[in-house]
C-alpha cells in the first residue's frame, strides 16, 4: 500500500476535526452556520476515502482519536 492513503484518509479526519471544533466557538450566527457546513463536507471526505479504502481492502491505519468531534 502506498503512504498516501494513510496521509490523505488522516488529513481529512483531522481538519474535519478542527473545522468543526473552530464552528464551536465563533460568536457570528451565520459565520458559526458557514463553518460548521464546512466541517460537514470535510468529514463527508473522510468518511468517503474511509468507504473506498474499505471497499478496495486497502490497508490504512486509523486515524487518532478526536475527542469531542461528531466524525
Amino acid at each position: 500500500t502506498l503512504p498516501f492513503w494513510e496521509e490523505a484518509f488522516g488529513t481529512e479526519h483531522a481538519t474535519a476535526a478542527k473545522v468543526q471544533a473552530q464552528a464551536g466557538v465563533e460568536q457570528d450566527a451565520l459565520l458559526r452556520e458557514a463553518v460548521a457546513l464546512q466541517g460537514d463536507e470535510e468529514a463527508r471526505h473522510s468518511a468517503l476515502l474511509r468507504s473506498l479504502l474499505t471497499h478496495y481492502a486497502i490497508p490504512v491505519s486509523p486515524p487518532p482519536l478526536l475527542s469531542g468531534v461528531g466524525i
